[in-house]
């Protein structure tokens, strides 16, 4: 469901793997040349609102994801792809979109 992340050719040994979603990505969810740091990822479904493989999806979170207040403040966004403000009752989500939030006004002021 999510994409899987692959490393090819001349990648740095201090790379990053930050509070990804991976799910379901054959063979393996990662496929990395040099381990780097892979921390607060979510190795399960994400539940998404709707995933279909035909690309109609929405990556809105169901209240029920474990990725609605899985994620951080470093280097976290402050608003989410609807303009709605991260963080929400002090917890962020992992993904585009921020749990609980609403939309913010566009374009931003």
């Amino acid at each position: 469901m999510a994409t899987a992340t692959k490393s090819n050719g001349a990648v740095g040994y201090n790379n990053q793997y930050l509070n990804n979603l991976v799910y379901q990505n054959g063979p393996a969810n990662w496929n990395l040349m040099r381990p780097g740091l892979v921390t607060g990822t979510i190795t399960a479904d994400p539940g998404f609102l709707r995933y279909q493989a035909d690309g109609t999806v929405d990556y809105h979170l169901q209240s029920a994801s474990p990725a609605t207040t899985t994620g951080n403040s470093v280097n976290a966004p402050t608003y989410d792809f609807d303009f709605g403000p991260r963080p929400i009752n002090g917890t962020w989500s992992i993904g585009a979109y921020q749990y609980g939030t609403t939309p913010g006004p566009y374009p931003q002021p």
